[in-house]
């Protein structure tokens, strides 16, 4: 039966994921700076993050009721689902991890824009890897819990004080997100864009940043799969 889900989720994943991924595999190429924490690597992170868990957490009207009727358990297609996500996270960090390590980026660059950066540069380029991980890790994170906490919701009704003190929790957590991937880097972003920025993983701030964030995803699995055992299904 894992196979069932397993193929659905390809069928409907891919055909969104592939545009993401091949625009970060071109990104990754095609940057004429020094890669490192720039605002699109991030964006394009994100958007994978969003599109993994809408095309995996949302069933078509029709298919739902077949998924949800299937001889396993609710935790067991959470984590199926949530797992195949992670797996293709995996799957884009380590293909730019094999543009970069492998010579791929700077033979490409050295060619075709005769950049001066190379081969000094070559393995700081690395550092892009985790901005893009983690911004994609945490879009994907939240919006899970959002669409299973939508669901959930729609099977019954709060109060407005409620609903308010939901979106307060909800923006507070983002905040501080952003609040501590900012602290997470030691060096400010730089002005000269051929600078990259790397980060100090000997400092204090990586430390509480990092475990603030393996807070932040165990929390947001745990409740996306409690709105999962618990929202109904549509026949």
């Amino acid at each position: 039966m894992w196979r069932a889900i397993w193929q659905l989720a390809a069928h409907r994943t891919l055909t969104w994921y592939l545009p993401v991924f091949f625009l970060l595999a071109g990104y990754t190429l095609a940057a004429p700076h020094p890669l490192g924490i720039y605002l699109l690597a991030m964006l394009l992170g994100g958007l994978q993050g969003w599109v993994l868990a809408f095309r995996l957490f949302t069933d078509p009207p029709r298919v739902s009721p077949f998924i949800f009727s299937l001889p396993f358990s609710r935790s067991r297609l959470f984590f199926y689902r949530w797992l195949i996500g992670l797996l293709l996270q995996a799957l884009t960090l380590a293909t730019i991890f094999v543009i970069v390590a492998s010579g791929l980026r700077q033979a490409t660059q050295v060619s075709m824009c005769h950049s001066a950066w190379y081969p000094m540069v070559r393995w700081f380029e690395l550092s892009v890897l985790w901005p893009v991980g983690l911004t994609s890790l945490l879009v994907y994170q939240a919006t899970c819990f959002l669409i299973l906490r939508r669901r959930l919701n729609g099977c019954r009704r709060i109060s407005k004080l409620k609903w308010l003190g939901n979106k307060m929790f909800l923006g507070i957590a983002l905040l501080l997100a952003i609040l501590f991937f900012l602290a997470a880097s030691c060096q400010e972003l730089t002005t000269n864009p051929g600078i990259p920025v790397t980060v100090d993983n000997t400092g204090h701030s990586f430390v509480i940043s990092s475990s603030y964030y393996v807070l932040l995803v165990v929390a947001t699995t745990l409740a996306s799969l409690y709105c999962s055992r618990h929202f109904d299904v549509d026949a």
